[in-house]
């Protein structure tokens, strides 16, 4: 099992396959979602590079979604290296 972040929880987890885990946000997920969506072939046809606080309202939307309606846009991860 690959190294997990402090704040993982088993109960972070919403969908799980033999390849991937579907989960709610973390903390520890502004960074490499901050890559991601700094990366121009990624953010071609998604919208403008974004920012750190960009990132971080993101997840708090996302997070406040997950609160009040029981679900959002997830975060996706490779079960292998715990990778987003």
């Amino acid at each position: 099992m690959p190294h997990m972040p402090p704040d993982f929880s088993m109960a972070d987890i919403i969908v799980e396959t033999e390849r991937l885990v579907l989960r709610t946000w973390r903390d520890s997920d502004v960074a490499p979602l901050l890559e991601i969506c700094r990366d121009p072939k990624v953010m071609e046809f998604l919208g403008p590079l974004q920012t750190e606080d960009e990132i971080r309202a993101a997840i708090a939307r996302q997070r406040a979604h997950q609160e009040q309606l029981g679900h959002c846009y997830w975060a996706i991860e490779l079960k292998s290296d715990a990778e987003m």
